[in-house]
């Protein structure tokens, strides 16, 4: 146990994210994280522009580079503050 739940001392609140609902940050990220997406998915395009059959590791190159992009178009858009009930955060019911 913590010193401060033994002597009865109240726990301080958590402290505020420097960058908690920043917008600008969002799109930052969003947009490198679609920006390295890309990028991961020129590697694989390069190989198959050749004429070279896809090999299991090609293809997995490819699924991560289109789940890459995905996750930045999420982090970009701020699907988890617009919808916060898909993450398990349901409002009260009235």
């Amino acid at each position: 146990m913590s010193k401060a739940l033994e002597e009865g001392k109240a726990v301080a609140p958590p402290t505020k994210l420097v960058f908690g609902n920043c917008w600008g940050c969002r799109i930052l990220s969003g947009s490198a994280l679609i920006g390295a997406g890309y990028w991961v998915y020129l590697g694989p395009r390069r190989v198959l522009g050749r004429g070279f059959t896809p090999s299991p590791w090609t293809i997995f190159q490819l699924s991560f580079a289109v789940s890459e992009c995905a996750s930045g178009v999420t982090a970009g858009s701020g699907v988890g503050r617009a919808w916060p009930h898909l993450h398990g955060n349901r409002p009260p019911r009235q």
